[in-house]
């Protein structure tokens, strides 16, 4: 089953599992003139300390209702702090609180360094860092008053269970706009950043309080 932490949390960063060395390699390049777009990604976004992201996500399964969810991201570093109506994930960089506020529960994990197969919040400004996918710029318009570049991303795994990721950015502001995967099995999911806030000013924790939540239980799913 595919599982977003999100992704990639409702699907927001995926749990993207890359297929072995047994499977196929394409041997591609990635296009100069996206890999010039997202140099421009990269230095807007690590010149912010922190950003606030307002968000907006979309899955879509085969013969299923759309589901549409919006949530909002702040991200420090490796700290991140992704709020739904339904559920958080806090990170410290080191361990992973899912608090499920229905179920009044929180999932204690930790995080493995060299887990390279997981996406997380804080890759979606570093998207373009990972090395298991070439990209090429196949669009630009212009929209909504401004002028889009479309980016695609392909797995270069032939195994991956997803056939690519488009990135669409803003040209004049090199800000990310969205992320849409397309997995193989026809299920897409889509995320919107609806309004983004550099160096917010908002107090926010990356770890969870459970003096602040007394009838909240916590389940410590950590391996020593």
């Amino acid at each position: 089953m595919k599982n977003f932490i999100l992704i990639f949390a409702t699907l927001l960063f995926t749990n993207i599992v890359i297929g072995q060395n047994d499977h196929k390699q394409l041997v591609e390049e990635n296009d100069p003139e996206a890999t010039a777009i997202f140099q421009k990604v990269r230095a807007k976004y690590e010149a912010f300390a922190s950003v606030k992201a307002d968000i907006s996500t979309t899955i879509e399964v085969p013969e299923q209702p759309k589901i549409e969810q919006k949530g909002s991201l702040i991200l420090k570093g490796e700290q991140y702090n992704l709020d739904f109506p339904d559920l958080t994930y806090l990170s410290d960089g080191k361990n992973l609180w899912v608090h499920y506020k229905d179920k009044k529960m929180v999932q204690l994990n930790s995080i493995e360094e060299d887990d390279e197969s997981l996406m997380t919040p804080k890759d979606l400004f570093r998207i373009y860092e990972r090395d298991d996918f070439i990209y090429v710029l196949a669009n630009e318009y212009f929209q909504n008053k401004r002028t889009i570049q479309h980016i695609e991303l392909k797995p270069t795994d032939r195994g991956a269970e997803y056939a690519k990721l488009r990135v669409n950015i803003d040209k004049k502001t090199s800000e990310i706009l969205s992320i849409k995967v397309f997995f193989t099995d026809g299920i897409r999911y889509e995320i919107k950043i609806d309004k983004l806030t550099p160096n917010p000013s908002d107090a926010v924790a990356f770890a969870f309080d459970k003096s602040k939540f007394p009838d909240v239980k916590v389940e410590d799913l950590r391996i020593d």
